[in-house]
């Protein structure tokens, strides 16, 4: 009789061998989810910042930083020498291959402007891309001027508002002048964005941007429904400064269906206002609201210098005035009519004196300068294009 030990019989021993793999794949896999675990542990502990390697870095950027202000510091000493110059240029560099943004920054600005050699705005470009891909807003300003002004590469109009849009999210001294910058590019491209520039408008209003306040005032007027408050915006840029708020506040109240005499009066005297400092549509409106009183002998007089004033001080308008000065002609004499258009080319304001008499609306004629031609958009600059 065999015993269990002897038993080799082709089945068993079959049996034997699955069990023998079985473990042994067992056993390998095991190994493999060993090593890979602990690969991924040293790849995750490699990843931490610890104690010693944040120290670490702080210092290395304290140092960075050091340095930078003490390369500043060199360059802005009065009329450092070529020499001077170029190794103040070298420290720069360094720093700028280290990593470190406003050193990339600086290194822009040099290129950009030949300071220790010849322009070269392809690599300038190149180096404030660096720095603003850190979020380094001086740096994303030049990136988006480069875009718009095609510098150191070609014009992009479409990445160059992205740009001013990242530059305006990044809180520093360029968000309101990259606002209006994207404000602008919206309207000249006439991208149909409104939406987005009465956003940009809403944002710069909170920071007491009076001509965003103004815009607004403006947009809203042509809403009916916001009315109200596009009257409220239009008299805080009013009470600001804003010309153009004053024109087009003054131009609303005395035209409103059922305005005060009070009402008339403020909106007149806010036209006279802007008219006074040069602006177009203040000018304008205050010669058309003096004209539909024209068979007054003084109101005749203030429309004719009015109109006459715009027509000299901007020349693309005279299209709207010619009609009117044609109509008040035969109501005032040849030598009046001479002596008003000599002050208004002396820019001379001889009829203060003329008395404002108060006019109901049903007295007024249809607005037809539009208010949507009041929009204002700032010519802005960077707070200051600084080297460094």
């Amino acid at each position: 009789m065999l015993s269990p030990a002897d038993d080799k019989t082709p089945s068993s021993l079959f049996c034997l061998k699955r069990i023998w793999r079985f473990q042994l794949l067992l056993f390998c896999a095991v190994i493999i989810q060993g090593l890979t675990g602990y690969s991924s542990l040293c790849l995750a502990s490699s990843s931490v910042k610890t104690p010693q390697k944040a120290l670490a870095q702080t210092m290395q950027l304290h140092q960075q930083e050091t340095q930078y202000a003490q390369a500043k510091a060199a360059y802005t000493a009065n009329n450092p020498t070529p020499q001077q110059i170029e190794a103040i240029a070298k420290q720069v560099y360094t720093l700028a291959q280290a990593g470190y943004a406003p050193a990339q920054y600086t290194m822009g600005q040099f290129l950009r402007k030949g300071i220790g050699g010849v322009q070269q705005p392809t690599y300038a470009r190149v180096w404030y891309q660096a720095a603003a891909m850190q979020h380094y807003p001086p740096a994303m300003w030049q990136v988006a001027l480069c875009y718009q002004e095609g510098v150191g590469g070609a014009t992009d109009a479409l990445k160059a508002l992205d740009w001013f849009e990242a530059t305006a999210k990044a809180s520093s001294p360029y968000t309101s002048k990259a606002l209006w910058y994207v404000t602008a590019l919206h309207y000249t491209q006439q991208t149909g964005r409104m939406q987005l520039m009465e956003k940009h408008w809403l944002t710069l209003a909170t920071m007491g941007d009076a001509e965003a306040k103004s815009n607004l005032g403006v947009l809203y007027l042509n809403t009916p429904t916001k009315a109200r408050l596009g009257v409220q915006y239009l008299q805080q840029a009013s009470s600001a400064g804003n010309l153009m708020a004053k024109a087009q506040l003054g131009n609303w109240l005395y035209q409103q269906p059922k305005a005060k005499p009070e009402a008339i009066t403020q909106g007149v005297l806010l036209m006279n206002q802007s008219a006074k400092a040069g602006l177009a549509l203040g000018q304008f409106n205050l010669g058309r609201y003096y004209y539909q009183k024209r068979f007054v002998p003084a109101y005749a007089k203030l429309a004719f210098y009015w109109l006459t004033v715009t027509k000299v001080q901007h020349p693309d308008l005279t299209i709207k005035t010619r009609p009117m000065l044609t109509g008040l002609t035969p109501l005032i004499a040849s030598a009046e009519r001479q002596q008003l258009a000599k002050s208004a080319q002396e820019k001379r304001f001889p009829l203060d004196s003329f008395p404002l008499k108060q006019m109901q609306a049903s007295d007024l004629l249809p607005n037809h300068f539009s208010t949507l031609e009041g929009f204002q958009f700032k010519t802005v600059h960077p707070p200051e294009d600084a080297l460094f």
